[in-house]
Parts: C-alpha cells; sequence; structure tokens
C-alpha cells in the first residue's frame, strides 16, 4: 500500500510506550557464558566419581594415577565442550543472519525498522512477503493470504479479513493489509510456544543409564572397599596399610577412559551429522536418535523446508499422465484469485506453452466447494473447463463409471496412506 490514511504513533510516544512494554524480542532464557557451559561439563555422574578416585588417589601419596585421571576428564570434557559450544554459536548465527523488519506508520510516514523496534500500537503495513513482527488485529485487509505453518503446521495459507487476529511468526503469502499491534515480545503466541520448547529437559533414556551405572558402580566400590578394608585390617592388623590398599584398589576400579570413550563416539558422530547440515547442541542427543525405531512427525512438508513440491501427475489408473499435469498448470498460470503453494509448486513442476490459452472465466476455491474452476479457451477447439481441489469434492461432480470412481479413489487412499498431499484435477 503506497499510502494510508493512518499515521501511526509519534516518536515520544514510541519511547514511552518501550519503556512500559519492553522490546520486541523473543528472549526465552539468559545466555550461558562459555565458562558456565564447560563447567556444566563436569556435572556428569561418571565424572563425579572419576574426581573423587583422582583425589583419594592424590590424598594417597599416588599422584601419577591421580594426575591421569584427572588429564583423562579434562580431555572428555574438553571434547563435549567444544562440540556442544560450537554448535550452539553456530545456531546463534543462524539467529543473526535472520533479521526480520517491519514497515511501520510513524509520524505520519512510513519506516522501516527492527523488529525488535515494533511497540503496542504501531501500525504495520503488510504486503506478499511481509512477516508478521507480532500479534495484531487486521485493520484493512485486501485479498490477504497468511502462512500461519510455524503456529498450525498447515501448510496451506489462510485468509485475514478485518478485524481478524494475525501472530508472530506467521508471513505474508499474497495480497495485502494494515494491522494494528495488541502484543509482542513474551505476550505473543509465538512465545509462548516458544517457552516451552526452553522447559527444563528431562533427562534422557542415554544420560539415565549412565547415572544408573554411575550409582551401581559407585556402590560396589565402596562396599568393596569396606570389606577389603574389613578383612585385611583384621588379618594384618594395620590399619593405615589396609585403609591405602582400600582405596587405591577403589580407584583401579573407576573405569577411567569410559567418559572419553563416550565423548569420541558421541564427538564423530556430531560432525559426520555436520556434514548433512544438522546442528547437534546436545551430544546426548544423538544417542537417543540412534537408538528410535520409529520416529513419527506430523506436517512433514512444514517441519522440513515448509515448501511443497510436486512429486507426481497420474491419471485415475495410476500411470503418469501429462495431460492432467498441463490441465492444472494451465489452471494454475491463468489464475486470478490468490494462488495457493500448491499452485506454486504445479507451475514450478514443468512449463507448458500457455498462448494458446485464453481464460473466459473463474470460480475461486472455496472451502464449501473445496476446488476452484477455470474456463479457458483454445484455440481451435472447444472451450475447456478445469476443476481441480480435494478429491472426495472433484470425485463428487465427476460422471464416471462405478468402476473407475472405485479405482480412482483406491488410488487416492493408497497415495495419502504414503503420506502425499493429493489434489484431483477434471
Amino acid at each position: 500500500m503506497e499510502s494510508t490514511p493512518y499515521k501511526g504513533l509519534s516518536a515520544d510516544e514510541v519511547l514511552r510506550r518501550r519503556e512500559q512494554y519492553g522490546t520486541n524480542a523473543l528472549v526465552t532464557h539468559q545466555k550461558q557464558s562459555a565458562v558456565l557451559v564447560f563447567l556444566n561439563e563436569f556435572r556428569n555422574p561418571i565424572t563425579i566419581v572419576l574426581l573423587g578416585a583422582a583425589l583419594i588417589a592424590l590424598a594417597t601419596g599416588a599422584s601419577v594415577s591421580g594426575g591421569l585421571i584427572i588429564c583423562i576428564v579434562l580431555i572428555s570434557a574438553i571434547l563435549d565442550f567444544a562440540i556442544s559450544y560450537r554448535s550452539q554459536k553456530a545456531a546463534q548465527a543462524l539467529a543473526k543472519r535472520v533479521s526480520p523488519k517491519a514497515l511501520v506508520m510513524r509520524d505520519g510516514q512510513q519506516v522501516t525498522v527492527p523488529r525488535e523496534a515494533i511497540v503496542p500500537g504501531d501500525i504495520v503495513v503488510l504486503a506478499a512477503g511481509s512477516i508478521i513482527p507480532a500479534d495484531g488485529t487486521m485493520v484493512t485487509s485486501e485479498t490477504l493470504f497468511i502462512n500461519e505453518a510455524a503456529l498450525t503446521g498447515e501448510s496451506l495459507p489462510v485468509e485475514k479479513r478485518n478485524g481478524e487476529s494475525v501472530y508472530m511468526g506467521s508471513d505474508v503469502v499474497s495480497g495485502e493489509g494494515i494491522m494494528e499491534v495488541t502484543a509482542i515480545g513474551r505476550q505473543t503466541k509465538f512465545a509462548a510456544i516458544a517457552l516451552l520448547l526452553t522447559e527444563r529437559e528431562r533427562p534422557s533414556e542415554f544420560e539415565r543409564g549412565i547415572r544408573r551405572f554411575s550409582v551401581f558402580l559407585t556402590r560396589v566400590i565402596i562396599i568393596l572397599v569396606i570389606c577389603i578394608f574389613l578383612i585385611n585390617a583384621s588379618l594384618k592388623h594395620d590399619i593405615i596399610s589396609s585403609l591405602i590398599f582400600s582405596l587405591a584398589l577403589a580407584v583401579g576400579l573407576t573405569p577411567d577412559l569410559l567418559p572419553v570413550i563416550i565423548a569420541i563416539n558421541l564427538s564423530r558422530a556430531s560432525l559426520r551429522m555436520s556434514t548433512k547440515g544438522v546442528i547437534v547442541k546436545k551430544l546426548s542427543a544423538i544417542e537417543n536418535f540412534g537408538s528410535m525405531d520409529i520416529l513419527c512427525t506430523d506436517k512433514t512438508g512444514t517441519l522440513t523446508e515448509g515448501t511443497i513440491v510436486l512429486v507426481k501427475y497420474l491419471d485415475g489408473a495410476g500411470a503418469t499422465s501429462e495431460q492432467v499435469l498441463e490441465a492444472a498448470y494451465v489452471s494454475s498460470v491463468l489464475k486470478g484469485a490468490a494462488k495457493t503453494p500448491l499452485d506454486a509448486a504445479i507451475v514450478a513442476r514443468e512449463a507448458f506453452p500457455i498462448e494458446r490459452y485464453k481464460k473466459i472465466n473463474e470460480i475461486p476455491f472455496d472451502f464449501d466447494r473445496k476446488r476452484d474452476t477455470m474456463v479457458v479457451g483454445r484455440e481451435g477447439a472447444a472451450p475447456l473447463v478445469i476443476t481441480k481441489g480435494a478429491p472426495e469434492a472433484v470425485l463428487g461432480i465427476c460422471k464416471i463409471t462405478p468402476e473407475a470412481r472405485a479405482q480412482a479413489q483406491t488410488l487416492f487412499e493408497s497415495l495419502s496412506g504414503d503420506g502425499y498431499r493429493v489434489i484431483a484435477v477434471a
């Protein structure tokens, strides 16, 4: 929108509201310094057992053994810290690369400001490609369609009319409009979801297993040390030498290299996954990932790239059909109403000569009909009516034999069962 009747907030009012409401930032937890991240590595139960054994060794004069154990613990902690901290920095770098801005009205002028500078009451101008900077209410809307996949998991855009709410984390697919900001930062719906993701994590099965093993090992060492000390002291009648011997045995029973072995294996897996573009923020998560038998997700399109790709184009019998693809392509290219990601996927799949087609009329998609209809003229041929939409809606209006209908329905159910989003073209 080149001009609007809304003047927006004044500079003084923006400053006052920023002091009252704070910045529009999703700060969910305080960042830990590198020192604290490194010190957290020593909270591992096995590490605690080994440090205890090292202290015992040093106290009993076995400085070489104690020093070796401490060196091994440090090597393990450094390996774990290096991978985890590097991953955190990589994730932070990715976040900094995405610096959303918004077009707002200030003192009667349209200005571009960072998302963090948005305050409640701001008037934000939206157009195709705009990212919703905060929660708000639509003031004006002209065929505005918004992608709310990050909030709802639904990849198809939603039309927003005057007075309807829009939320941070969504983006404008088509159309234009003006919104008034009603909530920023931690008060937004998106922040509520982000806070759920940053709650204190429960220990994984791998971590619980390490803890159980550490407790078991500690109990075994304590019982053996006490028993050997009592037996040795009763036989030799030398309490000091018996105590030193028992403590030396405790040091020998501790699995010195176990933390290093675990850290090296998890680090190697992390490095292999990094070559595939995967950032591992916590090394212990790798073992959980590897131990999965079945990984269940929903809305795979929005969990991956957020885009839809046309994979197959079939006739009712399940054979690849260029005629089906061309009909869908013509309908999507000539579509005058707001194009959806499905239309974009069809157009991106393959190009057909469009010059011989001319749009005569169009019935846009709506959620009652669950289909759109395009009437096109063709050079040297009768006009063609192309309808595409939900298979159940399209099949319901097709005059085909019961056998062909059953075959098409079976094909639809089979593709849906394989995880494909299916549209029908007639």
